[in-house]
């Protein structure tokens, strides 16, 4: 580890943000994945099989809230990542689900096939995020006529600029862009940290 007791800021210019990711995984369930015609799943481990959020069938929503404290808005877009499964595979019917996702100004609609991984990723102003947290809305679209669409998210993760405001945390971590200067000042606030200690960057 290097050690920096640099205390001349003045030749440095402070940056307005700082990165943060937010990340959520959802674990509450587990699927065993997809069925052969005996109700039979494979012993190896396959496509949509694990731990996962509890899920959604036909008609049905959810809605997750991923916080987004501290947004900074002047700053460059957010990165928004998710995967989306399906849980079901209704025989005779391709496609055989329809969920519409509505996030951050952002609606998408995804048919597909069965048992199938989705992962989807975004490049969002970080204006259209919202100022504490970020909804994501999941909804199965009951428009084909179907007995089960059952899907279910893995995680929800977004990275996005973040004012140098600390969120009265003791550890907090960021992530910043390179600079042109040798080093980079940050000035954060609302840091709760004790006099004397030492910051990990």
């Amino acid at each position: 580890m290097f050690s920096d007791n640099d205390v001349n800021f003045s030749s440095y210019t402070p940056v307005p943000y700082i990165f943060k990711t937010s990340r959520q995984n959802y674990t509450s369930l587990y699927f065993a994945g997809e069925t052969n015609s005996a109700g039979i799943t494979d012993p190896e481990y396959t496509e949509c099989e694990g731990w996962f959020d509890s899920g959604f069938n036909v008609g049905q929503s959810i809605t997750k809230n991923i916080s987004t404290i501290n947004r900074y808005t002047g700053g460059t877009n957010a990165q928004i990542e998710f995967v989306l499964l399906g849980e079901s595979n209704v025989a005779g019917a391709n496609p055989d689900h329809h969920v519409r996702t509505t996030f951050a100004g952002n609606t998408i609609d995804s048919l597909y096939e069965g048992y199938k991984s989705h992962k989807y990723s975004f490049s969002v102003p970080a204006s259209q995020l919202g100022s504490s947290t970020t909804p994501f809305f999941f909804s199965s679209i009951n428009d084909m006529n179907l007995p089960s669409d059952r899907n279910t998210v893995a995680y929800i993760q977004v990275k996005y600029p973040h004012t140098l405001d600390a969120e009265n945390s003791s550890a907090f971590y960021f992530s910043a862009e390179d600079g042109v200067q040798a080093k980079t000042l940050l000035n954060f606030t609302n840091f709760s940290a004790v006099s004397g200690d030492t910051v990990r960057l």
